[in-house]
């Protein structure tokens, strides 16, 4: 297994048409899931993209993580991973759970997006022991009885300060827990941000 360190070339990790050439693929039961590795600093992240989406999504995010590893993979049926039998949350969750295996990671920091958020919830269910903290942005299945749907939230939360807030809210000792900094979140923040402020929901 090879990984790549960010800090000699942080402006290559822009370059987009060099992020397949980065994939490296576990083959748990017989379904090949593809993910690209960044080394550095424990506890990792992973980093789960959403529907329609593959790692590479977060090739642009990734130098503002500089020093942290970074696991980045593509979901069965995204990117250069197999598709597989199924595609239910339950089987997407189950892979990166063989691949927090797979790589020995102790208990990542797991980042979701869009779909990526329903995975990294169900992975926190069904696998409580492997991961060390969640983060989720933009997904469903968030909203509690009597709330504002948590999208609308997030849309109404225009600003980083007040997106600081909200992450805080969603996160709180997770991050604690997980010993990431709260320096390390601001590449998130601005992210989600640059996207509230750019697509409604």
């Amino acid at each position: 297994m090879t990984s790549v360190t960010l800090e000699a070339a942080p402006d290559a990790w822009a370059e987009q048409d060099a992020w397949a050439d980065r994939k490296q693929f576990i083959n748990p039961a017989g379904l090949e899931i593809a993910y690209v590795e960044i080394s550095g600093a424990e506890p990792a992240l992973v980093l789960v993209h959403g529907f329609t989406d593959t790692s590479r999504s977060f090739s642009l995010l990734a130098p503002h993580l500089a020093g942290r590893r970074l696991i980045m993979p593509d979901l069965r049926g995204h990117g250069a991973s197999s598709p597989g039998k199924g595609f239910g949350i339950a089987d997407f969750a189950d892979d990166i759970a063989a691949l927090i295996r797979h790589l020995q990671l102790d208990q990542p920091v797991v980042v979701g997006h869009s779909l990526g958020a329903m995975v990294a919830i169900a992975l926190a269910a069904r696998y409580k022991e492997l991961i060390g903290g969640l983060v989720v942005m933009a997904g469903g299945g968030l909203k509690r009885p009597g709330t504002r749907s948590p999208r609308r939230t997030l849309w109404l939360a225009k600003g980083a300060s007040a997106m600081s807030n909200l992450l805080g809210a969603l996160i709180g000792a997770a991050i604690d827990r997980s010993g990431l900094l709260p320096k390390d979140l601001v590449a998130l923040v601005n992210l989600r941000v640059a996207l509230i402020n750019g697509c409604p929901f």
